[in-house]
């Protein structure tokens, strides 16, 4: 079991699609296995569980990253991709602080926003 510090990790919704192709594949791909992440995340599933979904979402969004054409979409999902790793590492420990899941869904909210 994944100890998730007092906060929970929000679950995105893609309302809009930018043209930009890495925001194509954030919408398609990305946030979709993002969002099942999070849900076994902040279920506290086995580790096991959560490493892998996490894993699939890390794939996702480094390949939408490396999609992005502008600079403003690099940045976003680039910072997205930090953050998920953080928490990637965190979920290996065995705990995740409140301070990586604050700085996941700030990253994530800022994704959203730049890809809507």
């Amino acid at each position: 079991m994944i100890a998730v510090v007092a906060v929970l990790v929000v679950t995105r919704q893609q309302h809009g699609a930018s043209s930009d192709p890495g925001c194509q594949a954030y919408a398609s791909t990305a946030l979709p296995a993002y969002n099942k992440a999070i849900g076994v995340l902040n279920t506290q599933a086995a580790q096991a569980t959560v490493s892998g979904e996490l894993s699939t979402a890390v794939t996702d969004l480094t390949s939408a990253t490396r999609q992005a054409h502008s600079g403003s979409a690099k940045s976003a999902l680039g910072t997205m991709l930090t953050q998920l790793k953080a928490v990637q590492t965190y979920v290996a420990g065995g705990s995740v602080p409140a301070s990586a899941v604050k700085a996941l869904n700030s990253a994530s909210s800022a994704a959203d926003t730049v890809c809507s």
